[in-house]
């Protein structure tokens, strides 16, 4: 076994880099956060190759002296901390006191800089951590690094990289959390000489948000604000109808600093509750302000995580503050509680918790596991874009003529029974009624069956008739495309812009045509021509969202076949002719799934008569009662 022995510092710097540098969007924020510090206002970041060849950043700080260059490049100098108290109160972004170190040792790296108010500015080049020239260089304005063949030194680190692809994504949301966390500082990013963004100086977090994702995305977000002991939670989140398949709009910062705290998304989506469906995730752009003195922002080596110490007090926190936006109008301390008419919903999932035996239902259909029977609000929110389309989209034809919707109703007094005519299929056993005896609440319809009666969701009915007929409708289109009188601007960044072209043939598919006027510039040339005016693009931005999360294309039809199913129904307390219930009921016993709406709520109570005798004790006491003596 081979002596104890004294690593050099040349391999100790490897080491260490291995610990801060991890890949290039490592060295990106790094080196933009020193920016920050250094009370840059204007930072500009150029990348080649996903950052593997080149990295260069510019800013308008101010600079670093000529004598301290050098200090600069060495392990554990900084000019942010001289005590213990200082590390332990330690706010700015870029102290590691060993960034620039472990960078030089790991790639060539070249800095110029002037100090604010030198007349010269300087030069220093070091390769693989060895300095090989500083001298005086002609004055410049700021500070610029220029990083390049990051991990030449180790060939075994480089390998393990990924794609440039990989590498240049990593980068852009690397620099949107820098953006997000600072609005004031104006950031450009360029790749491979292409422009990608070139945020301005934003006055606050919205108009940040707003020139990134669009200003009807920003529009949608509610703001909150609380307090909680030594802890403040500022920032934004989505309403009740913005949410995302994938975690890629959340954003947290402490003391405005870009970092992850472990369970803070899980927190936000717990104050949403039922508001969003099951896979649904949040979208928020919060701020925690908290004492230094109560967390570690040094415990990660590339400073991704801080550790907090009362993770109760930030759970109470986030839940009070999330759900006062999301519901100004409740008492927060009985938010969201289970209200004894919610228990009484019921699943037809066999042998499911809760159930009641007086629902039976047929359980096929095939509904995507996100709609949760027995979750009403849940159910009612399946797509963000579905409540938006109902404000303004005009409604489809209905099921029957308006007139007939309007005529004389009936009420449950009249002494009177209405025949259903038997389903034309009658595959689907699990309702067949025979006659009815009018609504009650101006919502239930009263049938009757052999030996079982029904209650029966008119609105709820007549929604999942709608919708089957329009599946079948849109089934039959197969997604004809119509070109667009005047094209559609969609918001998007430009990475997410660059991947939504890497979709292009699936939305063509669909009956979507896209085309890049420049980077995140996209315009929706052509759409699927059963769409209505105004309806396109909620519509394809909602697709674009499934397919990112690599979700099938079908469902988002689905989804529109639903909302164009509610938009046609009768709603609670249209006054229904009797003709008219009778057709619901026929057809709803022809439909495939007629137990469920397509959002997932009940259609049909069923009651035997034999449960009925065993309530008004009938039946079970030794002997049976017969009902017709009595």
């Amino acid at each position: 076994m081979a002596g104890i022995r004294k690593l050099p510092s040349v391999l100790v710097d490897r080491i260490a880099a291995g610990e801060v540098v991890e890949r290039p969007a490592s060295v990106v924020k790094e080196l933009v956060e020193n920016s920050i510090d250094a009370g840059a206002t204007h930072v500009i970041v150029e990348t080649q190759a996903g950052g593997m060849q080149s990295i260069l950043i510019r800013d308008n700080g101010s600079g670093i002296p000529f004598d301290e260059l050098p200090l600069a490049v060495e392990r554990h100098a900084t000019s942010k901390i001289e005590s213990l108290d200082d590390l332990e109160h330690i706010l700015s972004y870029g102290f590691r006191g060993e960034a620039l170190a472990a960078i030089s040792s790991v790639s060539y790296l070249e800095i110029r800089s002037t100090h604010a108010g030198a007349d010269t500015g300087g030069l220093l080049r070091a390769r693989g951590g060895t300095i090989e020239e500083h001298r005086i260089d002609a004055p410049t304005e700021g500070t610029g690094i220029h990083v390049q063949e990051l991990f030449y030194t180790t060939p075994a680190r480089r390998k393990f990289l990924k794609s440039e692809r990989s590498e240049d994504t990593a980068i852009h949301k690397e620099l949107l959390r820098l953006a997000f966390a600072a609005p004031e500082l104006h950031l450009e990013y360029y790749r491979d000489g292409k422009p990608i963004f070139n945020l301005p100086s934003d006055n606050d977090l919205r108009s940040r948000i707003a020139t990134v994702y669009g200003p009807d995305f920003a529009a949608r977000l509610l703001y909150v604000e609380e307090r909680r002991d030594a802890l403040v939670l500022t920032g934004f989140i989505g309403d009740d109808r913005s949410y995302r398949s994938q975690a890629d709009r959340q954003f947290t910062t402490v003391n405005r600093r870009p970092v992850e705290i472990r369970h803070l998304p899980f927190f936000v989506r717990k104050a949403y509750g039922e508001l969003i469906p099951e896979g649904g995730k949040p979208i928020f752009f919060l701020n925690l302000e908290v004492d230094s003195t109560r967390l570690d922002v040094n415990v990660h080596p590339t400073k991704k995580e801080v550790r907090l110490t009362d993770e109760a007090l930030l759970h109470g926190l986030i839940m009070a503050a999330c759900q006062r936006a999301l519901f100004p109008d409740t008492p927060l301390p009985f938010l969201r509680g289970k209200s004894d008419d919610e228990s009484r919903y019921v699943t037809d999932e066999p042998g499911s918790q809760g159930s009641s035996p007086f629902l039976s239902a047929d359980s096929s259909g095939g509904f995507p596991s996100s709609y949760q029977p027995g979750s009403p609000s849940q159910a009612d929110r399946t797509a963000a874009f579905r409540e938006q389309l109902r404000e303004g989209a005009s409604p489809a034809p209905l099921l029957y003529p308006v007139d007939e919707l309007l005529s004389a109703g009936m009420s449950v007094r009249e002494e009177r029974a209405y025949p259903v005519r038997p389903p034309e299929t009658t595959a689907k056993r699990s309702f067949v009624p025979i006659r009815h005896f009018g609504v009650i609440f101006g919502t239930y319809i009263l049938a009757e069956g052999e030996n079982e009666f029904y209650l029966i969701d008119q609105h709820t009915a007549h929604e999942r008739i709608n919708f089957e007929k329009k599946r079948r409708e849109l089934e039959a289109r197969r997604f004809q495309r119509q070109i667009l009188l005047h094209p559609i601007a969609l918001d998007y960044d430009a990475q997410e812009a660059e991947q939504i072209l890497s979709q292009q043939e699936r939305l063509l598919q669909a009956g979507f045509v896209l085309e890049e006027l420049g980077p995140g510039q996209l315009v929706l040339r052509e759409a699927p021509d059963f769409l209505e005016p105004g309806e396109e693009k909620e519509l394809v931005e909602h697709a674009i969202e499934r397919l990112s999360g690599g979700e099938d294309l079908v469902r988002v039809y689905d989804e529109y076949a639903a909302m164009k199913a509610c938009k046609a129904s009768v709603k609670k307390n249209d006054i229904l002719s009797p003709e008219i219930i009778s057709g619901i009921l026929r057809q709803l016993g022809e439909c495939e799934q007629p137990s469920r709406c397509p959002h997932g709520r009940p259609t049909v109570l069923r009651f035997t008569r034999a449960e009925l005798d065993r309530l008004f004790l009938r039946t079970g006491f030794g002997k049976q009662i017969d009902a017709s003596s009595e």
